[in-house]
């Protein structure tokens, strides 16, 4: 999950195949849901230049649960658009 520059929380919906934008002011409203073509959403974070790009990784059947050769499964989706941006990442030096 990633958080945008307004608050709200971008979810990655795993065996879903949907990513869904949830208010961070109010956690019971649901925003925005962008479907793919896969049900093993694994994981998004905002990038490219401006940070209003989101990427979103996919999984293709690796347990048993999942099912093998899922379409769509183990890419790499960037969704342009959604009117969001991300947060610039933070910088920290871990001690030694």
């Amino acid at each position: 999950m990633t958080i945008d520059s307004d608050g709200n929380l971008w979810v990655a919906a795993v065996a879903a195949g949907r990513v869904l934008k949830v208010d961070g002011g109010k956690p019971e409203t649901l925003l925005d849901t962008v479907h793919f073509p896969t049900e093993y959403v694994t994981s998004v974070t905002f990038g490219g230049q401006n940070l209003d790009e989101l990427y979103v990784t996919t999984a293709r059947g690796a347990s048993a649960e999942m099912k093998p050769g899922a379409p769509g499964g183990g890419a790499l989706y960037r969704v342009t658009e959604t009117g969001s941006k991300g947060l610039p990442a933070v910088n920290f030096k871990l001690s030694d």
